[in-house]
């Protein structure tokens, strides 16, 4: 992808420097490309948060649902033991999503 930027910046160069009337150089196309193909990866990199969401926010309803179920403290304990695992597993997602995507100093 960074290929085909390149290659359309050195195109819009050539055409800049020996501009011939009527010659055929595909900057447009070559940047388009390049465009939709950042354009897809986005869409997909969303797509997949978009789902881990949607299974995070399903186990906090179950915990939800489960929490009028406690009746005694050992039910509790395995209860908070539950919930605790559930939003640790999202936060570790959402740590390692954060450190995935930093960018290099």
């Amino acid at each position: 992808m960074f290929v085909i930027y390149v290659l359309a910046f050195l195109c819009s160069l050539y055409n800049a420097y020996y501009s011939v009337p009527g010659s055929i150089i595909p900057i447009s196309i070559l940047t388009t490309i390049a465009s939709s193909l950042v354009g897809w990866i986005q869409v997909k990199r969303y797509s997949e948060l978009s789902a881990s969401y949607i299974l995070t926010a399903h186990e906090i309803g179950v915990i939800k649902e489960q929490a009028s179920y406690v009746s005694s403290e050992s039910d509790f304990s395995s209860f908070i033991r539950d919930a605790e695992t559930a939003f640790s597993r999202e936060h570790t997602q959402w740590i390692a999503r954060r450190v995935a995507n930093r960018k290099p100093k």
